[in-house]
């Protein structure tokens, strides 16, 4: 695991996003043509309320492409994790208030953590994910070790490669 890989799978999860938004804005864009072609002889305000419509569909697409794919990406990371020997924890599944969040994928430890400002205002394509709790003393413990802490980082790249290849 070095810096070269992790720029690697950046580069090919941000190529992968641009093929999927081609494809799309290229379906949105064809129907949008045969509905203009449909329309020619209507009200213009017609044919630009179908252009402002299409524009929000391809933003739309994008956008659903881009949760699925995040979605996809943290279930990979944490099945990779679980296959290293790794369990994901409930800690914040726990009716705590605050807390008490659900799951987006319960086998591989994802849960939906909407609105995290340190994703939120990231400059850069990031991932959030917590390896164990502090305050649990044995979890502490065992996260200290060097060993342990390389092997979540190469299971970490392995759940990333394996996202966007």
């Amino acid at each position: 695991m070095t810096a070269t890989m992790l720029v690697d799978v950046t580069i090919r999860a941000v190529a992968a996003a641009l093929l999927h938004s081609l494809w799309q804005g290229a379906l949105v864009a064809t129907v949008t043509a045969v509905l203009w072609w449909v329309l020619r002889r209507s009200r213009p305000t017609a044919r630009y309320a179908l252009g402002c419509v299409a524009l929000a569909l391809m933003v739309g697409a994008w956008a659903a492409t881009a949760w699925r794919t995040a979605l996809r990406c943290a279930s990979a990371i944490g099945g990779e994790l679980r296959k290293a020997g790794f369990k994901p924890s409930l800690y914040h599944a726990d009716p705590v208030y605050g807390e008490s969040r659900a799951f987006a994928d319960a086998q591989n430890g994802v849960h939906y953590f909407d609105h995290l400002a340190v994703l939120r205002r990231a400059s850069m394509p990031a991932v959030l994910f917590e390896a164990g709790v502090i305050v649990n003393r044995e979890e502490e413990n065992r996260l200290s070790d060097s060993k342990v802490q390389n092997d979540i980082a190469a299971r970490v790249v392995d759940g990333i490669e394996s996202c966007v290849n």
